[in-house]
């Protein structure tokens, strides 16, 4: 069967459009974070009205004591979910500083393997190597020891059909063989 090669134009805002959607910019309101936001922001709630009820009713600094510890406590977990998102923002920001400088950018699918040649390196993987794959309308993603993710304006609506059927069928014929 003849390889299926395709020249990728990179545009940073494909992969941003990607990357940052369903909320994944925002840093407390991000699907990772925003129950543990709520969860702060009510405990928060709790200790400032306990405050309050400090100040008016000269009740107990126990109480006060009590809520701003639980405030506390609740606001670790949100930290460490926030220092993950912006950990990945910036691994997402450097792939994208990385990817931007290649001049070359190019796909070459084979019966065997897939091929990523980016300028003077070239990535070679079976597609037996391939663990998941998601394939839409926006992009296709294939999941191996190193995940690509291949947007759909990154090529001609032609070249991206052509692609989605190419993966899809190399990834059957592989999955097949494993199970066979």
């Amino acid at each position: 069967m003849k390889a299926l090669e395709i020249d990728l134009i990179f545009r940073k805002s494909d992969f941003e459009e990607l990357f940052f959607r369903n909320g994944n910019e925002k840093l407390f309101f991000s699907p990772t974070a925003k129950n543990q936001t709520h969860v702060s922001i009510i405990a928060g709630i709790i200790f400032f009205l306990s405050v309050l009820n400090f100040i008016i009713f000269h009740n107990s600094q126990e109480l006060v004591l009590f809520f701003f510890v639980l405030w506390c406590v609740s606001l670790i977990p949100l930290g460490e979910k926030i220092y993950a998102i912006l950990k990945w923002r910036k691994s997402i920001k450097v792939f994208l500083e990385k990817t931007a400088k290649y001049k070359v950018n190019k796909i070459i699918l084979t019966e065997n393997t897939f091929s990523i040649i980016q300028d003077d390196e070239e990535i070679i993987q079976k597609w037996s190597d391939f663990k998941k794959v998601e394939i839409n309308l926006e992009f296709v993603r294939l999941y191996s020891d190193i995940h690509y993710l291949f947007p759909s304006k990154s090529m001609t609506s032609e070249e991206f059909n052509l692609f989605k059927e190419k993966v899809s069928e190399e990834i059957k014929t592989a999955y097949n063989s494993r199970h066979d």
